[in-house]
């Protein structure tokens, strides 16, 4: 069994772009309810220029991309809009994920804490 790090996040932003990233946090929980099999991390931020070696090396990919080579889950995860933040715990094998964090603020215009 892997190691795991506990990633607990808060987020600060503007309100405007709070709702936004609340919606998509919203959204991608209620399609992976309906059984869609949609990764957390590349839902909200995508997956960048992808190598022409990707599905070679697609756990190294993920790695630098995003912090970890496996996604976290929406069992694994738990977020909490607040008036001036979002408050996420998440789970994630091996790597916490900071550079996916740093994608995630710098795409939808905000700051975090972890």
């Amino acid at each position: 069994m892997g190691n795991w790090c506990i990633n607990e996040i808060e987020i600060q932003g503007e309100k405007l772009h709070l709702k936004k990233l609340n919606k998509k946090i919203n959204d991608y929980i209620n399609l992976s309810k309906k059984g869609n099999k949609i990764f957390f991390m590349e839902y909200l931020i995508g997956l960048g220029k992808v190598p022409a070696d990707y599905n070679e090396n697609v756990g190294e990919f993920k790695k630098e991309w995003f912090g970890t080579r496996c996604d976290i889950g929406l069992f694994e995860l738990e977020f909490k809009m607040m008036d001036e933040s979002i408050h996420i715990v998440a789970d994630s094998r091996w790597y916490p994920i900071l550079p996916f964090v740093s994608k995630l603020c710098k795409k939808y215009k905000m700051t975090s804490i972890m």
